[in-house]
């Protein structure tokens, strides 16, 4: 049977799981500012402890994209690929997922991004 380049990748004994995690509350972080701020301070009232803890969550979050790239980055910098491999392999996957996702964006709201 023979094992593809992927299955590798995750069967590797030194493979460092700590930056996974770290990805993943970065992916995490990144979700939680998407989400819809009003709902989570509108039946908080001012200042109380409730808001203060939601606003401290927020503005922790922010650092999420950041350090995604920052720990994506670190990893595939001693990497040795050409170019053309990178273009091949890493934007097309990137362009790929975001055409699909706009696609499905606009099937599930055809009148985003219309003026009113």
């Amino acid at each position: 049977m023979k094992v593809t380049e992927n299955e590798k990748r995750y069967e590797n004994p030194h493979r460092n799981i700590s930056f996974d995690i770290i990805r993943f509350l970065a992916i995490f972080f990144v979700m939680y500012n998407h989400r819809e701020t009003y709902s989570f301070f509108s039946h908080l009232p001012y200042m109380s402890v409730g808001y203060i803890l939601t606003l401290c969550a927020t503005a922790l979050c922010k650092c999420g994209a950041p350090l995604f790239f920052m720990v994506s980055g670190a990893l595939i910098l001693h990497k040795k690929e050409s170019f053309s491999r990178i273009l091949k392999h890493r934007v097309l996957r990137i362009v790929t997922v975001m055409l699909v996702l706009c696609m499905l964006t606009k099937v599930m709201y055809p009148n985003a991004g219309n003026p009113i």
